[in-house]
C-alpha cells in the first residue's frame, strides 16, 4: 500500500497514456485502433476489440454504469457525429460502417451476454448522409 492507503495499480495493464496523467477523449481512443492495410485502406475491425473497449474504458474518468451500452453510444455518437462530436474520416466511417452493419455480436461483447451488433446496424454514417448523390 501506498502511503494514501491506496493499492499501486499494475502498471503492465494501464495504458501508457493513463500512466502519465493524461486522458483520453473516446475519439482518441478509437482512432488509437485504427489500421491501415498494405494498399493505404482503413482498418476499423480493432475499434470493435475487446482491448478497444476495455481502453475506453479505462479512459473514462468516472465509472459507467451500463459500460456496454454507453461504449455503443459513443462509437456510433462518433460515427453519426450526434451531440456535437467530431466525426470519423469518410475512409474510416466507411470501413466501420462495414463492419458494423454485420449481423452479429461485437467482438468486444463476445462472452459478456450483450446481444449488440446481432441485428446489424441500419443508421448512416456522417459522411454517407451529408455526401449522399441519391
Amino acid at each position: 500500500m501506498s502511503a494514501t492507503g491506496c493499492h499501486r495499480q499494475d502498471r503492465t495493464k494501464v495504458p501508457v497514456w493513463l500512466r502519465t496523467g493524461n486522458t483520453k477523449k473516446s475519439y482518441d481512443v478509437f482512432m488509437s485502433f485504427l489500421r491501415y492495410s498494405d494498399t493505404q485502406e482503413a482498418d476499423a475491425s480493432e475499434m470493435l476489440s475487446k482491448d478497444c473497449f476495455h481502453a475506453w474504458i479505462s479512459s473514462r474518468t468516472a465509472p459507467v454504469m451500463h459500460p456496454e451500452a454507453a461504449f455503443r453510444t459513443a462509437l456510433i455518437g462518433h460515427l453519426c457525429a450526434a451531440d456535437q462530436r467530431k466525426p470519423f474520416p469518410p475512409d474510416v466511417e466507411k470501413s466501420l460502417l462495414y463492419e458494423l452493419r454485420k449481423e452479429k455480436i461485437w467482438n468486444c461483447f463476445q462472452g459478456r451476454g450483450s446481444g449488440i451488433g446481432i441485428r446489424g446496424l441500419r443508421i448512416h454514417g456522417y459522411h454517407e448522409a451529408r455526401f449522399d448523390d441519391g
